[in-house]
């Protein structure tokens, strides 16, 4: 019996050694094995984002420079000059962020310049010679040249007008040798407003970086020379449309005008951006409401008209805009609509004030979305002859608008636009349009880029693919690229890069991946797992804590 006893006594020792292996071996297998997969399996993957970098180049400034040379009259101080501009261009009020360094050389016309001048029998010419001798020449700087009021081609500044702006990069100035202190007042403001436009450059950088949106908001309205422009994009839609509201056939020129005026501008404007010109004729389609009838005096039917108010007209479109939804798409989109109106309501002119003065356009602008010109047909045969080359200038005159450019053709104070003669927009208003949509565009990549960064770090149970990493990263390097373009005054390149990081940046964002309602936050992820684990860890840790006591009790035995 004694033997027998002593058996069974080392037959349970062996028995629980043998557990207490299997239980270690278990643990050793969950810990090592088990839990390492399950933390892979659940982790979430994000793509290495350059954090640091984009949160420096969000804060850093973004520099530009500007090169300019003034050619000035024999007899004028050009140090006087140049002192008198220095302290008219003090930028001691640009943003910190936005730094815009003009470099600008001063020198005196030399007697070849001096005497092709004074041979010269028109401005315009002489424009045209400057332009056809740097064609394509994107690394011709800016040009001011003074014009002395006693050559034959003063006569060529109209009116009150001191300063022309030519088709190429050259702006002419009406002065006098001895009157430095005007010359630079004249100098001053041509290549600060008109060349580069500081305050709408300022405003516009001030706006995308998300300060002070009110006070902009209110200084655009109020500013004449920052117009309602289109939404910014790398690419336009512009599409003419003849609106009909009688069911009469019509004749229509539109693709002579577009092949004459309107490819060559859409080619010139490819750097700034892709333009898709269309063209669709609406019948039976009117505005929503009937314009006003003007009697004439002593009862005169023939001096009676029809007029709309040009605040009313644009809310008038409502059911020519129903008509248009099916042109739509993801680029932006510029209507131009030429409207016939109704024999019984002809003639019709838009009027722009209670004097009943007609608008020399006969149009309305509709800021961000296009223009509306009444067409007057007094030939009332059929098919209808709708002659577009009289509205030639209309067109032209809104698309600038527009397109964000300046009114000058018109002339603004001192300002006056040279007549076009090979592009209604000049060398240098593309310039102009290429460094403002770069400013703006790196302004938006960075502050999109920041705050997608952001929103990254918040939520660190959000996906991040190689494909948004690969996008981040692209328009980081196109953002540093657009800046070190601004900062060598290569507008053209920096517009090229500029779009390629805003087009990445806002890819990114716009990722339907990137979004925090696709993922599970560590706390739900935690209550699906915790009841799954627990039935499971809750017998293994009291078999480990099991065997750490027979380990105990047997040490202490022996």
């Amino acid at each position: 019996m004694m033997v027998q006893d002593q058996k069974e006594v080392i037959f349970t020792i062996e028995e629980k050694r043998r557990a207490a292996t299997a239980v270690i071996l278990f643990a050793v297998y969950a810990i090592v094995i088990v839990i390492p997969i399950w933390v892979r399996t659940t982790s979430v993957y994000r793509a290495d984002i350059p954090y640091s970098e984009i949160e420096d180049l969000y804060d850093s400034s973004v520099r530009v420079n500007i090169g300019f040379s003034v050619k000035l009259l024999p007899s004028t101080s050009a140090s006087q000059v140049k002192r008198e501009v220095e302290k008219l261009m003090d930028t001691s009020s640009d943003r910190a962020k936005l730094l815009v360094t003009i470099s600008t050389t001063y020198n005196i016309l030399t007697a070849q310049e001096s005497a092709q001048l004074k041979e010269s029998s028109s401005l315009f010419d002489f424009d045209d010679d400057i332009l056809s001798r740097h064609q394509n020449d994107r690394s011709m700087p800016s040009f001011i040249i003074c014009v002395d009021s006693s050559y034959d081609i003063a006569r060529d500044f109209p009116g009150k007008s001191r300063v022309i702006m030519g088709d190429g990069r050259v702006a002419y100035i009406l002065c006098h040798p001895s009157d430095a202190k005007t010359t630079a007042s004249l100098i001053a403001p041509t290549i600060a407003e008109v060349f580069y436009g500081r305050s709408r450059l300022s405003t516009l950088f001030q706006a995308v970086q998300g300060e002070a949106h009110q006070q902009v908001r209110h200084h655009r309205l109020q500013d004449s020379q920052v117009p309602e422009a289109l939404p910014t994009s790398a690419e336009y839609e512009l599409i003419f449309t003849l609106v009909i509201p009688e069911g009469h056939h019509a004749s229509w020129n539109i693709g002579n005008v577009l092949e004459t005026y309107f490819h060559s501008l859409t080619s010139k404007l490819e750097p700034f951006a892709n333009f898709t010109v269309k063209a669709q004729i609406l019948y039976d389609v009117d505005l929503s409401s009937n314009p006003r009838r003007y009697l004439g005096k002593d009862n005169d039917t023939s001096d009676d008209y029809y007029y709309y108010d040009p605040e009313v007209l644009p809310h008038l479109l409502r059911d020519v805009e129903s008509r248009l939804t099916s042109l739509t798409t993801n680029a932006a989109t510029l209507h131009i609509i030429t409207f016939i109106p109704r024999s019984s309501y002809t003639p019709s002119y838009v009027l722009t004030d209670t004097k009943h003065s007609r608008s020399p356009t006969n149009s309305v602008l509709i800021p961000r979305w296009g223009a509306l010109l009444i067409h007057n047909i007094n030939d009332s045969s059929i098919p209808l002859m709708v002659d577009s080359q009289t509205d030639i200038d209309s067109f032209l005159h809104h698309l600038r608008i527009l397109l964000g450019l300046p009114d000058w053709r018109v002339g603004s104070g001192h300002w006056q636009m040279a007549a076009p003669r090979r592009h209604p927009v000049a060398d240098w208003e593309l310039d102009y349009l290429l460094l403002h949509r770069a400013v703006e565009n790196v302004a938006t990549a960075t502050a999109t880029l920041r705050t997608l960064c952001r929103l990254l770090g918040e939520i660190p149970y959000m996906v991040i693919s190689e494909d948004i990493g690969a996008r981040i990263k692209r328009a980081l390097s196109a953002s540093k690229e657009t800046i070190n373009h601004l900062e060598a005054g290569s507008f053209h390149r920096a517009a090229e890069q500029s779009h390629i990081a805003v087009a990445n940046a806002e890819k990114a964002f716009f990722d339907p991946s990137v979004l925090a309602m696709l993922y599970f936050p560590n706390d739900q992820k935690y209550a699906i797992y915790v009841p799954l684990f627990l039935p499971a860890g809750f017998p293994i840790l009291g078999s480990i804590y099991a065997v750490y006591k027979w380990y105990r009790m047997k040490s202490t035995s022996e």
